[in-house]
Formats: C-alpha cells, structure tokens, sequence
C-alpha cells in the first residue's frame, strides 16, 4: 500500500512538472510564420532596418501605465537603447503590467525623431511607472516601431 502511494504521489508530480507553458497571449494581428529577428541585431545596426516591415523579439521595458498604448523593447540589459513600439491605428494595447516580459512585435519599423511634446508624455509616462521624472528641452531620437500584432509570454523571463 505504501508503495503504491508513493508511486502515485511521484506520477502526479511528474505530471505536474510536464505541463507546457501557456501559451503566449496575442494582441492585433496575427503573426507571420517568418522567423524573429533579435532585437540585438535590430539595436546594433538600425539603418539596415529602417522604413522596412520586420518581426522582432526582445524584452518589454517599459509601457505605458495609463492604458499600454506604448511600450519599449530592447535586450535587458540595463541602460541600453530600446525601441518605442505603438500600435497601428491605435488598434489594441498591451497590459501595463508586461514589463520583463518576452515579446514578439511584428510592424514597420521607422528611425526617427520625437517632438519635445511627445517625448515629454513618454517620460512623464515612465516617471510613473517609477522613472526618475526628467524634462525634455529638445527633440529626441528615436528608433520607432509601429506594430500590427504582439505576442507576450506569460510570465517574465
């Protein structure tokens, strides 16, 4: 008898750590089948990308915490640069609690500039989300991405 609640309680545990993953949550569009790109490669050479439709795949940074109409996606790594992604026709947002999340984004990817306006709302945005607050006095550049569909794991990586 002890031997057979002991060879359940393993099955059960081995059941339980088999489980995939959920999988992950979509907003938009569907994605295309075309692999992703890292957004490593996208971040170290932006001209190559630029005016051009691409899939990407990085780590959320930052969204926006009024209603995850923006977020920014780079490596991780603290202090290294990010691309501002929005949503195409301000079709779908993300959930403002994404942040570490993995991501997949798949939409037009622009260099560019941000007007003093803009690029004030982002920070005021982020010094919400727990930024240091900062005051924009000039235009900013910007590696800009306008995205038809997202997907994000579940949990952060």
């Amino acid at each position: 008898m002890k031997t057979t609640l002991l060879l359940s309680a393993l099955l059960l545990s081995a059941c339980h750590h088999a489980a995939p993953p959920p999988p992950p949550a979509h907003f938009g569009a569907a994605l295309s089948d075309r692999p992703a790109t890292p957004v490593s490669a996208l971040l170290a050479d932006p001209q190559k990308f630029d005016d051009k439709d691409v899939k990407i795949a990085g780590k959320v940074g930052a969204v926006c915490q009024r209603k995850g109409c923006w977020m920014t996606v780079g490596t991780g790594e603290p202090g290294a640069p990010t691309v501002r992604v929005r949503f195409k026709d301000y079709g779908f947002f993300v959930p403002t609690d994404c942040m570490g999340r993995r991501a997949v984004i798949e939409g037009h990817f622009k260099l560019g500039t941000l007007p003093v306006a803009e690029a004030q709302h982002y920070a005021d945005d982020a010094a919400r989300a727990g930024a240091p607050p900062q005051k924009i006095t000039q235009p900013q550049p910007v590696l800009a991405m306008m995205a038809t569909g997202v997907d994000l794991d579940s949990a952060a990586r």
